[in-house]
């Protein structure tokens, strides 16, 4: 008997032994006339109860306990009377709160022995003794609670293997209705066992192959076995029926198994023996299993091609008759090899006779499988190796005659193999190649990199990037260029070597003439532009490091505006081999825009189409013949210029010199007094304008003085301040320090006010004016830069305005002669030109710098020399003294030298005429007298004043001599730098300032 058998009759025992008790008591009750026999009854019935009985109090503390009771809580009864029986309890228990409800549910309740064991009873309350007192049985049902607890646990195991087991259990009532469905292969079926509960198996079995009527047939008490098939899977199922103690019939229980994977597997291995039968009837090789007398016991239909004998043929002639004679001893002897050896191997090569009579040659390879049950045979299989054996002697052939060093090695770097042109290329015989390791004949430097290529290449990959040098029986070395291949079935290295020694010297001497060359050059494919290779004065032109030059195309070279003119190019390098293209514009890393002429070459580049470019970067040429054209323009208007001074000058020398000597005999307040002064106010702007031209050509005769620069400007922004108006702010920021510079103080005044009017005219609404000296050092890059300019210490005046700033236009035409922007009644165009000539003739240079919106700065050089420089005084004002000396005039204008003549006769001297430096030779030898002073023209045709001074001066030592001109072609001096100690005068003179002039010379000591 079962555990949960036993424990339903010891739990139908008790109830029954409860029954008996609640009928006797009923019994009793009609007898007990007194309470106090009533009590006494039931004090009997509560001692002798099997169960544990308790009296208990409305609060639920325990009045009394009988033997059982006291038994199952473990105590004696006097220790558990007066206890509340929560205090008894496994868990708290507040009877007292809930005593009513607890005593009218009954229920579980735990209790806790002294031993700390845990018994579990079945509280009911069964009678009230009278008011407020209770009787209470405590069945103990430990041993139920623990079998029933056990048949769970058992039950969840039996669940538990079902569900992880491959199985299916079911099992269906009288009806054919699922009443069990549990397993692991429900799951592989994809069914739920909800779905099955309940439902007919006799109608799901529809849906198995194979299934036909296997429920009903078991119902009717058949056992049934076989394979089905149902969602797709494959299961073996057994079913057979249910019955009774009677015998009877009361449902069908089946166990099934998913074998789907040893059903797809037998069926796979049914595949690969047909597909092995299809390889080996099918395939190129013959397949023959032999006995151990050496008769075929299967051959393969390729047998029969191969030696061109039918099955029956072969087996009456004995396929050892096909083998050549001399070929035959060999066969023997591994036959008998293979008898004698089980599980051994022969490879071999022999030549049998066709059956048309020609020899072909045979590769067989034979396993001896005789002892191996399953087999029991010689594996063999032939292929004809005729072809590739014709194959062989023609790389044979090939070997010996190659010029390319051709070897097969080993592992470990033993030469096995080597052809005729390693005798040829190194000068070792192959014997002493063959006696030697490969180490002993490499450069010790490549020794390294040959091993580890070597061992680079053992997966079977190809290297063809090995370039290593061989040592000549003469001690010298060869380049060798390598490829390899490790051959991974046999463990060998098969290497040609080909002697690239004078093609890496050509190749060497052009890869120098390229990488080394001073002249920027690059390559790129032809089609994609990218760049291929570069050399370190492309670099250097155009500001790359070499891997970011590389990833760059042609187009990223040219400007924008020139790139669709790229594609043109390239196609002319095609179709022509070169193409020279002139004035590119290139852009270089910093955006930087460069002048450059680029000639193309076509070229094979590592087996791709290129172009060889080669660059001359004629941007400092061009900028440089910008500027000498610039320069030549402006020497060519600056001569012109001259001129036109030159004889502007004589004729403004005429109208004032008549127009003053008018003025002196008219009434001052006459209206023709008037009218005179006008005149020679007139002439005397005009000669402004002249010595604005003279600037401008150089050709103005100058006195240099020592000017302190920053005193200078100092001085000039107080007047600056008042002619520029409030709305431009001067801002004056000097630090030329100890240091002046030798100029004309007026040319320097010109040059300043120039400057600042110009940058007043650009700032209408006002502004900043800036007039800002340093000390500047100017070095090669300066000088070449700015033709004209000189290195070494140089003083800077530069002149900022914050104004509108000029365009690359304007700038180009700034300092040309009456080119302007301003209105033609508001500018001469001569500004600029004048300090431009200034600023030449000292010495120094002028650049400028603006932009649109932006301002201008004109930065203005002088060379610089140390110290201070004196402080200027004043001049006295000339006083027109008369005398009566001798004077010889020179002058090629007839009628300036009328009007010189006139003014000195009015104050009182001999004038003595000529009209060039011969007529004043013969005049001076004609007169005996002295002569007092020589004024000449400087320039006049045949002789020039100095010239003319020089003859005439050794003839008469007292002879003083007064140059006037307008411009000088440095007969005075360099550059119009008057040279010390000469006397002049600038034109256009005035009577009153010649004869100041030669008075003060005259009365001059020495």
């Amino acid at each position: 008997m079962s555990e949960l058998e036993e424990l339903h009759a010891r739990v139908a025992a008790l109830t029954a032994q409860l029954a008996e008790a609640r009928a006797e008591l009923a019994a009793l009750r009609p007898r007990v006339a007194e309470p106090a026999d009533a009590a006494e009854v039931m004090r009997t019935i509560f001692e002798a109860a099997v169960d544990a009985m308790v009296m208990l109090g409305d609060d639920g503390a325990i009045v009394d306990v009988n033997r059982a009771g006291a038994a199952l809580f473990g105590r004696p009864r006097e220790e558990v009377r007066g206890r509340h029986l929560g205090e008894l309890a496994a868990r708290p228990l507040d009877l007292a709160a809930a005593w009513r409800d607890f005593v009218a549910a009954g229920g579980e309740l735990e209790v806790r022995r002294p031993d700390g064991a845990i018994r579990v009873t079945e509280f009911r309350a069964i009678a009230a003794l009278r008011p407020g007192m209770h009787v209470a049985r405590l069945a103990d049902i430990t041993a139920h609670v623990a079998t029933v607890e056990a048949l769970r646990e058992a039950d969840h195991r039996l669940r538990t293997v079902v569900a992880s087991a491959p199985l299916m259990l079911f099992a269906t009532d009288r009806a054919g209705m699922f009443t069990l469905c549990e397993g692991k292969a429900l799951r592989t079926l994809g069914i739920a066992p909800h779905e099955y509960i309940g439902t007919s198996a006799i109608e799901r079995q529809r849906y198995w192959t194979g299934g036909e009527d296997v429920i009903g047939r078991a119902l009717a008490g058949e056992r049934i076995e076989g394979e089905f098939t149902a969602n797709g899977r494959t299961v073996e199922c057994t079913i057979e029926p249910i019955r009774d103690a009677t015998g009877a019939i009361t449902g069908v229980t089946g166990v099934s198994i998913d074998i789907t994977a040893h059903a797809q597997a037998e069926a796979a291995l049914r595949a690969s023996e047909a597909r092995f039968r299809a390889v080996v009837e099918q395939s190129h090789d013959g397949i023959a299993l032999l006995d151990e007398n050496i008769r075929p016991m299967y051959r393969s239909p390729r047998l029969a091609e191969l030696f061109g004998y039918a099955e029956g043929e072969t087996a009456a002639l004995g396929w050892l008759n096909l083998v050549v004679d001399a070929d035959r001893p060999r066969m023997v002897q591994v036959i008998a090899r293979l008898r004698a050896t089980p599980r051994s191997r022969a490879l071999l090569e022999f030549r049998i006779r066709h059956r048309d009579g020609r020899v072909r040659w045979v590769e067989g390879t034979a396993t001896s499988l005789l002892d191996d049950p399953a087999v029991g045979a010689i594996v063999a299989s032939f292929r004809d190796i005729t072809d590739r054996r014709a194959a062989e002697r023609e790389r044979e052939n090939f070997f010996a005659q190659s010029v390319d060093l051709m070897c097969i090695a080993d592992q470990d770097g033993r030469l096995r193999r080597l052809n005729p042109a390693w005798t040829r290329t190194l000068g070792w015989s192959l014997d002493e190649l063959y006696a030697r390791p490969w180490s002993d004949f490499v450069h010790p430097d490549d020794v390294g990199k040959t091993a580890t290529a070597a061992g680079a290449s053992t997966d079977g990959s190809i290297s063809t990037t090995l370039v290593n040098r061989l040592r000549h029986q003469d001690g010298s070395y060869r380049w060798v260029h390598w490829t390899s291949m490790y051959s991974v079935e046999d463990g060998l290295y098969y290497s040609v070597a080909r002697d690239v020694t004078e093609a890496r010297s050509a190749a060497e001497r052009q890869r120098l003439l390229f990488a080394a060359n001073p002249i920027p050059m690059y390559v790129c494919e032809l089609g994609s532009t990218r760049m291929l290779d570069v050399n370190e004065a492309a670099l250097a032109l155009y500001g790359y490091a070499r891997d970011a030059f590389l990833e760059l195309t042609a187009y990223d070279l040219v400007i924008p505006a020139e790139a669709s003119e790229m594609e043109a190019v390239m196609a002319r390098v095609v179709a022509t081999g070169s193409a020279r293209v002139l004035h590119r514009r290139h852009r270089t890393r910093g955006n930087a825009v460069l002048d450059v002429e680029v000639t193309s070459q076509h070229l094979t580049f590592d087996g791709r189409e290129a172009s060889l470019s080669v660059v001359v970067d004629v941007t400092k040429e061009r900028a440089l013949q910008a500027q000498l054209v610039q320069s030549q323009k402006l020497e060519a208007i600056g001569r012109l210029a001259g001129g036109i001074a030159h004889d502007f000058n004589n004729l403004l020398s005429v109208i004032l010199s008549y127009a003053t000597l008018a003025a002196d005999e008219v009434p001052p307040d006459s209206e023709l007094h008037a009218d005179l002064r006008e005149i020679e106010h007139a002439a005397t702007r005009a000669s402004r304008l002249t010595r604005q031209l003279l600037a401008f050509s150089r050709q103005q005769v100058v006195q240099p003085l020592t000017v302190d620069l920053d005193r200078a400007v100092r001085d000039l922004a107080k007047m600056l301040k008042p002619l520029l108006g409030e709305a431009i702010d001067v801002v004056l920021d000097l630090a030329s320090a100890d240091r002046s510079i030798t100029i004309d103080p007026g040319q320097l005044e010109q040059v300043i006010m120039n400057l600042a009017i110009n940058a007043s005219d650009a700032m209408p609404r006002g502004g900043k004016l800036v007039l800002a000296t340093s000390i500047a050092e100017l070095d090669a890059a300066h000088a070449e830069a700015h033709p004209g300019a000189s290195t070494g210490p140089h003083l800077r005046l530069a002149v900022t305005d914050s104004g509108t700033g000029m365009d690359a236009a304007t700038l180009a035409r700034i300092f040309e002669p009456f080119f302007t922007t301003k209105p033609r009644e508001r500018g001469t165009g001569l500004g600029l030109s004048t300090v431009y000539g200034i600023v030449q003739q000292c010495g120094g240079h002028i650049a400028v710098r603006s932009e649109v919106g932006r301002g201008t700065t004109f930065d203005v050089y002088f060379p610089g020399q140390p110290g201070m420089a004196p402080a200027r005084t004043t001049s006295p004002v000339p006083v027109a003294t008369g005398g009566s000396e001798t004077i010889l005039l020179v002058e090629d204008e007839p009628a300036l030298r009328t009007i010189m003549g006139t003014a000195l006769r009015r104050h009182g001297y001999a004038v003595l005429e000529a009209s060039d430096g011969e007529d004043a030779l013969r005049v001076a030898a004609a007169h005996a007298e002295p002569i007092a002073m020589l004024v000449t023209d400087v320039v006049m045709p045949r002789m020039n004043g100095r010239e003319l001074a020089e003859r005439l001066v050794p003839l008469r030592p007292a002879m003083r001599v007064l140059y006037v001109s307008g411009y000088t072609a440095d007969a005075l001096g360099h550059q119009g730098v008057l040279e010390a100690g000469i006397a002049y005068l600038q034109k256009p003179v005035t009577p009153l300032v010649l004869a100041a002039k030669v008075r003060a010379m005259l009365d001059a000591p020495g």
